[in-house]
């Protein structure tokens, strides 16, 4: 085998392990060997040592006699990272919110229009992707090469959660007329507004989680 193509089969397995820890299929304390990965895989030792390694350096897994267990996604880390979102979300709404045009407007409202559509449908898998797609044209409109990658890298930690937290009935109308919100400072080109109510937003989902969603 290549090299290349070790190095594109260890990256898979890390997606797959990292989804599976991120998103509850592997619990906190679940004990993670590499005969274990490579029998529900169907891969050899080599990628899944690596993958592993690379779940260590991101403090998903801890390793002790060549077994790994998961650490995952802790409540004080939920607080962390929604507030480190808190601050860079909001600067990145603030800086949209200088630069955003009507074609870009109309985008994120077509994201809010469909988001409260799939809700009334019932569809809150749907309505999900809907609310990442609109923060993710936020960051993207902001103009910055460093923000969305980095903000990106924190709603995946805590899609499990977000996706949980969305599934409330009360809390998914809530984002909605958050979103809807910020649409109209966004609009308005007030970016000093656009980011306090883009934290106000973020502040809203995190104390959800934290009482309704964490048991």
């Amino acid at each position: 085998m290549s090299e290349q193509k070790t190095v594109s089969l260890s990256d898979a397995v890390f997606d797959n392990l990292e989804r599976a820890i991120l998103c509850g299929e592997y619990k906190n304390g679940d004990i993670l060997t590499e005969s274990r990965i490579c029998v529900e895989l169907g891969t050899s030792r080599t990628p899944v040592r690596e993958a592993l390694k690379r779940l260590q350096q991101e403090g998903l897994v801890t390793e002790s006699s060549r077994t790994f267990t998961v650490v995952g996604i802790t409540v004080d880390d939920i607080a962390d990272i929604y507030d480190v979102r808190m601050l860079i979300e909001g600067l990145a709404f603030a800086r949209c919110a200088n630069k955003i045009t009507d074609e870009q407007l109309a985008r994120l409202e077509e994201a809010v229009d469909m988001q409260e559509y799939y809700l009334q449908k019932l569809l809150p898998e749907r309505s999900k992707d809907k609310d990442s797609e609109f923060h993710s044209l936020v960051y993207e409109f902001s103009g910055s090469g460093i923000i969305p990658p980095l903000l990106e890298k924190l709603h995946r930690r805590v899609q499990y959660y977000r996706a949980l937290s969305i599934s409330c009935s009360d809390r998914a109308v809530e984002m909605v007329r958050e979103h809807r919100q910020i649409l109209d400072a966004l609009r308005e080109h007030n970016a000093p507004l656009a980011e306090r109510l883009a934290r106000e937003h973020i502040n809203n989902a995190k104390e959800n989680i934290l009482k309704n969603v964490i048991k």
